[in-house]
């Protein structure tokens, strides 16, 4: 009989116990004596084995942040946020986090929308929306949607992009990007610096790593969404309906309970990083030395 200090794995399919057994390869979490074993116990483990190992590759891209008051910094005065020298300012407003591990290129994006809702579900300003209920339901209708319209909407913001120039809302868009340095500057070179963000929001958005992401950004992607062709992006397209309503709306709320309309459109929860995917630091609202340098206390 075997003892109750006795915690050898047993073979799921025949019940011996051994240090020697192999482990399912899928769900990597049942045992077997040998390839006979493991055949004859397929069919009562086919899905549980399944559903296992889906359920460990939504798990993975997590970060955990406890407690998460050191990575958690004012995004106006760069200060920490128990130190912060804005004097009444924030206090769960205007603020983002730092210093925190980079994701792994090797992360799908339901995996980095994951890390985004471990992230946004901590912030002291986003405890009204539940970050990790979203992703556990809506995260991989999301994912699945973009990779099938990730085409359509690239091309969408081009189209977007090439209306800046006689757009009446570009002096807007330039103060919401950069301040008002960028609104004093030229049509030339606000359209340049709005059209970077443009294109920095919706890689990010695309890749799944949301956190990089402004308030800014992905208010230019809903823009873009709106502007477009009804004959060319159907409002009652399925996979359009889904990143927008689910996926924007999600990306949307957690900014705007976060950031404020006075300072928040440059800021995102991970001002400390590129967006995902750029090959250098985007002057705009996502390198934080644009935002830190053109900024003036009152």
């Amino acid at each position: 009989m075997m003892s109750s200090t006795d915690v050898s794995p047993r073979c799921a399919a025949c019940g011996k116990a051994g240090d020697d057994l192999k482990t399912c390869g899928g769900c990597k979490e049942v045992n077997y004596c040998n390839a006979v074993c493991q055949k004859a116990h397929r069919p009562a483990h086919k899905m549980e084995c399944r559903i296992s190992a889906a359920t460990r590759q939504t798990m993975a891209g997590a970060v955990t942040l406890a407690p998460p008051q050191p990575h958690i910094f004012c995004g106006i005065c760069d200060t920490h946020f128990m130190f912060c020298r804005c004097k009444g300012q924030g206090q769960g407003v205007d603020y983002i986090f730092k210093d925190i591990p980079p994701p792994s290129p090797k992360l799908s994006r339901v995996e980095l929308l994951r890390r985004f809702a471990c992230i946004a579900s901590v912030s002291p300003a986003r405890r009204g929306f539940d970050a990790m209920g979203w992703h556990a339901n809506e995260a991989v209708k999301v994912a699945t949607a973009i990779e099938h319209r990730r085409s359509q909407l690239k091309q969408m913001m081009e189209d977007y992009i090439t209306t800046l120039p006689t757009s009446d809302m570009l002096n807007d868009l330039a103060a919401a990007v950069g301040g008002q340095p960028l609104r004093d500057q030229t049509v030339s070179i606000q359209c340049s610096v709005v059209a970077k963000e443009c294109r920095a929001a919706l890689h990010s958005f695309i890749s799944g790593d949301w956190s990089t992401v402004t308030l800014a950004g992905v208010l230019l992607i809903q823009n873009a969404f709106q502007a477009s062709d009804p004959n060319r992006y159907r409002l009652d397209d399925a996979h359009l309906i889904i990143i927008f309503q689910n996926g924007i709306a999600c990306l949307l709320t957690i900014l705007q309970m976060g950031f404020s309309d006075k300072f928040g459109w440059r800021l995102a929860l991970e001002c400390d990083r590129p967006p995902e995917g750029t090959d250098n630091p985007v002057k705009s609202a996502t390198d934080r030395d644009y935002f830190l340098h053109n900024y003036v206390p009152s």
